[in-house]
């Protein structure tokens, strides 16, 4: 529900294709997360000031 919270703030919720199907996530259903490739992290983290990854 957190992470709910977050996407009704319009704050991108991005998922990285490459590692959800290494852990066997169902991409077609990510809830409020987008799919991204790294081409798609590397011009978005080149655009911004700051960003956060979770591990």
């Amino acid at each position: 529900s957190l992470w709910q919270q977050l996407a009704e703030k319009n704050i991108n919720l991005m998922l990285c294709v490459t590692a959800a199907e290494k852990r066997g996530l169902d991409i077609k259903n990510t809830g409020a997360f987008a799919i991204a490739g790294l081409a798609e992290f590397a011009m978005l983290a080149s655009e911004a000031d700051k960003w956060i990854q979770f591990k």
